[in-house]
């Protein structure tokens, strides 16, 4: 079965949509499919993206050769500094980085929630005679 890439345009995000691309990986990624999912891959650097996210929910399936073609895809975009980022990694994608006692990579290179990197930061200002006061907070 061969693997599904599709490069999908991503034109909601913000500054400059040419940056970003969204990839979805949807397979059984193995020797048989690595070398043309690795080639699509390379074609994104090609192109000069600086932000690249791919898409892993649906992966079911990893052996050795996904993983190195995955891992050499990301030593690839370091080097090009390019961001990469895996978004939503199933335990079959986890469970063959593991193997390799990678798994820590996929973890440093999950992407976040958008909520989890919203925040408000309220800093008191006692000491400033114009600092805005606020009441305080109580917990509920």
């Amino acid at each position: 079965m061969p693997v599904e890439f599709k490069i999908v345009p991503n034109s909601v995000r913000q500054p400059n949509a040419r940056d970003y691309a969204d990839c979805v990986l949807d397979a059984r990624m193995t020797y048989l499919n690595a070398p043309g999912f690795g080639r699509e891959l390379s074609h994104l650097l090609r192109a000069r993206r600086r932000f690249v996210t791919v898409d892993c929910a649906a992966v079911r399936h990893m052996d050795g050769a996904a993983v190195a073609t995955l891992l050499e895809f990301a030593m690839a975009c370091g080097e090009a500094q390019v961001q990469l980022r895996f978004k939503q990694p199933t335990r079959a994608f986890r469970d063959a980085f593991s193997l390799y006692n990678l798994g820590h990579l996929v973890g440093e290179l999950t992407q976040a929630p958008d909520d989890e990197h919203t925040a408000l930061v309220i800093i008191v200002e006692d000491d400033f005679d114009d600092s805005i006061r606020l009441p305080a907070v109580k917990a509920a």
